[in-house]
C-alpha cells in the first residue's frame, strides 16, 4: 500500500481495532488462508450479529451489508421465516438416516424452480456439489477432460481452483483445460471428442466482474450439443437470485447439469447438484464403476443431507419460488447502478458500476476507456484488468465505504430482498463521501 493512503490506513485500523486484533489472532491458528478477499493492510472486519442487510462489527460498528455471507443469502440476514424452521428442525434432530420427508419436500421445490431438471441431491458443499457434477459428467459421457473458462471460479477441488494445473503441482497430464471465453477457443478443445463437460459461471468470471461476451452463452451450448458435450452451469451466485430458476431461467439456457451453494439453502451450509434425470442416475448404472465401492457410485456421505439445512432450505424455497423476492433485489439493485454511475459523473471520475439483476460490481481505474459512469464501457476493459478491479484502488475503495458504514466492495455485492430504499439512499452518500475522499487524497 502506497504511503498516499496512510491516513486512510491508519483510520481503517483505529476505527476497527477488534477486527484487526482478532485478524492477527486468527492468522496464528487458523493460517491467513481461511481470510478470503484480504490484502497487505486489508483484514476482514468481523460481525458480532447481523439482521436483514445490516450487520453489527466486534468493533460496535453498524454496516449495510453487501457481502452477504459470501453469496449465500437472497432474503438477507436471518430472515425470520428460515431462523424459526432451523430452530425447530434442531429441536427434533440434527442428524437422520436415510429417506427423510424434508429431503423429498426439499427436492420438490428445487425441481419446482428448475423445470428442466429432473432429479435434485444436496450435499454438504458447493465443493461436493462440483466434485459429485463432474463425476456424473464423466460417468455418462465415458469422457475424461473438463473444460473451464480463465477466471471462473468453482469452489475448493483442486483441479478447478486454479488458472492451470501446473500451479498446483498437477501437471500438464491433468484432465483440466482452462481457456478464455472465446468462441474459437471452445471449439479448438471441443473438436477433439474428448470433453465430458464445460463448467462455467454463467455470468461471467467473478460473479460477472468479467462480462461474458455478447452472444457467448448461445454459442457455448450449440457447440456443446454439437460435440456431445455437457453443460454445467455454477449457480453458487445466480441460482434462485436472478431468478427462482437461477441463470437458466434468466437467460433461457438449459444446461444438463447445474451446481448449487447456500442460497439454495436459506444461507444454511450446503451444496446441491441438479440435473437431467438420466445423467443423475449414470454413476449407479455405469459399467465402468460396476465393481467400484458403493459410495464411489451413490454420493454417500453421513451429512448428505443435512435435516437443519433442509428445514432452512424448505422455508427459503417456498418465499424464492415466487420470484418476489428476486424482482425486489433486482429493482434495488438497478437504482443502485444508476445512482453510483450519476456519483462518478458528477465528480468526473472515471470508471462504471456494472451488474447483472441484483449484482453490482464497481470499475474506478484512470484506464477506463470510457465516459464517466459509462457501464457500456466495461467490456473494453481487459480482463486481466477486471479481475483486479483496477487493483489500485479496489482495496482503499473498500476501506473508505467501511468507514462510512458500508460493506461495499469493488466487485460481487450482493443486494438482497432484505435491503430497502433507505439503505440505497445512504449506500449513495457513503458512496460519494468515499470516493471525494480518495480523489482527495491520491486518485491520480
Amino acid at each position: 500500500m502506497t504511503s498516499r493512503w496512510n491516513a486512510l490506513d491508519q483510520e481503517f485500523r483505529q476505527r476497527f481495532h477488534l477486527s484487526a486484533d482478532l485478524h492477527r489472532r486468527a492468522s496464528q491458528v487458523l493460517g491467513t488462508a481461511s481470510q478470503p478477499r484480504t490484502g497487505p493492510g486489508l483484514f476482514p472486519v468481523a460481525a458480532a450479529r447481523t439482521a436483514g442487510s445490516h450487520k453489527w462489527t466486534i468493533d460496535g460498528h453498524e454496516l449495510i451489508d453487501y457481502c452477504m455471507s459470501h453469496n449465500s443469502l437472497v432474503l438477507g440476514h436471518s430472515p425470520p421465516v428460515v431462523a424459526q424452521a432451523v430452530a425447530a428442525q434442531i429441536g427434533r434432530g440434527v442428524a437422520l438416516d436415510y429417506y427423510q420427508e424434508l429431503e423429498v419436500r426439499w427436492a420438490e421445490l428445487v425441481l419446482q424452480a428448475c423445470p428442466w431438471a429432473g432429479l435434485a441431491k444436496m450435499t454438504g458443499s458447493l465443493a461436493e456439489a462440483v466434485m459429485v457434477a463432474l463425476r456424473l459428467a464423466r460417468a455418462y459421457t465415458g469422457r475424461r477432460r473438463i473444460v473451464k473458462f480463465l477466471g471462473h471460479a468453482h469452489g475448493w477441488p483442486e483441479e478447478l481452483s486454479s488458472q492451470s494445473p501446473a500451479d498446483l503441482g498437477l501437471g500438464e497430464a491433468s484432465t483440466m483445460s482452462t481457456i478464455p471465453t472465446d468462441v474459437a477457443a471452445l471449439e479448438h478443445e471441443l473438436r477433439s471428442n474428448d470433453v465430458a463437460a464445460v463448467i462455467m459461471e454463467p455470468v461471467g468470471a467473478l460473479w460477472g466482474a468479467c462480462p461474458l461476451p455478447s452472444g457467448f452463452l448461445d454459442d457455448l451450448r450449440r457447440l456443446t450439443q454439437r460435440y456431445g458435450t455437457l453443460l454445467v452451469l455454477d449457480e453458487a451466485v445466480t441460482g434462485f437470485r436472478l431468478a427462482p430458476g437461477g441463470a437458466s431461467e434468466f437467460f433461457s439456457v438449459t444446461p444438463e447439469l447445474a451446481v448449487h451453494a447456500g442460497s439454495a439453502c436459506g444461507g444454511v451450509a450446503c451444496g446441491a447438484v441438479v440435473g437431467m434425470a438420466d445423467i443423475m442416475e449414470a454413476l449407479a448404472r455405469s459399467p465402468a464403476l460396476a465393481q467400484a465401492p458403493v459410495g464411489y457410485r451413490a454420493q454417500l456421505s453421513a451429512w448428505n443431507p443435512n435435516p437443519v439445512a433442509l428445514a432452512g432450505a424448505i422455508a427459503a424455497l417456498e418465499v424464492l419460488n415466487t420470484g418476489v423476492p428476486q424482482r425486489q433485489a433486482t429493482r434495488q439493485a438497478e437504482g443502485l447502478r444508476q445512482d453510483l454511475n450519476q456519483v462518478l459523473v458528477d465528480l468526473d471520475l472515471r470508471g462504471c458500476a456494472y451488474g447483472v439483476g441484483c449484482i453490482v460490481h464497481v470499475y474506478l481505474s484512470p484506464d477506463f476507456p470510457g465516459a464517466s459512469g459509462n457501464a457500456a464501457a466495461i467490456t473494453q476493459v481487459p480482463q486481466e484488468r477486471l479481475l483486479q478491479g483496477g487493483a489500485e484502488l479496489a482495496e482503499p475503495l473498500r476501506k473508505a465505504m467501511l468507514l462510512q458504514g458500508c460493506d461495499f466492495r469493488w466487485s460481487g455485492n450482493l443486494v438482497s430482498a432484505a435491503h430497502i430504499d433507505e439503505d440505497i439512499r445512504r449506500t449513495i452518500a457513503a458512496f460519494h463521501t468515499a470516493v471525494e475522499r480518495l480523489r482527495r487524497e491520491g486518485i491520480q
